[in-house]
Order: C-alpha cells, then structure tokens, then sequence
C-alpha cells in the first residue's frame, strides 16, 4: 500500500513538473 501511495505521489509529481516546464516553454518560445 505504500508503495503505491508512493507512485502516486511520484505521478503526481511528475505531472505537476511537466505542466509548469511547458508553461515556462511555451512562453520562452
């Protein structure tokens, strides 16, 4: 169970990351 509240944290983690690289790309382009 804890290993899976983990990837979920790591999912969540990464998805927050990717969105703000691509706000800051997007406006950098």
């Amino acid at each position: 169970m804890a290993e899976f509240a983990l990837r979920c944290q790591w999912v969540v983690w990464l998805v927050i990351l990717a969105q703000v690289h691509a706000s800051s790309s997007s406006s950098d382009l």
